[in-house]
């Protein structure tokens, strides 16, 4: 039933959303995950995430907040929530950036971020370091 409703959510946030897709991987000692997110560059953007842990796949929904943002420079803050391990519910305060260190390319992103997990049976931080990048339009 969870796992029914996140995909209802996801579903509805993309359709909504009428903004750009992104794709990346976070790379984390704890659980690794792939995100599929709307524009990082709009002031408040959405993500979706799947952890890849051996055991389970661990969805999760993230909305973020960019703090301070310029040409080659986002801070964010932002919530997420999730279930993991198919059996608790997960909250997740995070705090992260995004450098794009090419400026021809400035839909490639390079993304650091820390956060706490909150759940039922325990909590515990995590760091992840990863890679962004956002499918654009082209200027007409």
């Amino acid at each position: 039933m969870r796992k029914v409703l996140f995909l209802i959510l996801f579903i509805s946030t993309v359709t909504f959303a009428n903004a750009q897709v992104g794709l990346g991987y976070l790379h984390s000692d704890v659980v690794s995950a792939i995100a599929v997110n709307t524009n990082w560059e709009k002031r408040f953007w959405g993500e979706f995430r799947l952890g890849l842990d051996v055991a389970s796949f661990n969805p999760q929904l993230n909305i973020n907040y960019n703090i301070k943002k310029d040409q080659f420079f986002n801070l964010y803050s932002g919530i997420g929530a999730g279930i993991r391990f198919e059996e608790s519910f997960t909250l997740s305060p995070s705090f992260g950036f995004v450098v794009k260190p090419i400026e021809k390319l400035p839909q490639f992103g390079i993304n650091a971020e820390a956060s706490v997990a909150l759940s039922e049976l325990d909590t515990y931080t995590m760091g992840a370091i990863g890679i962004r990048w956002m499918f654009t339009k082209k200027d007409k």
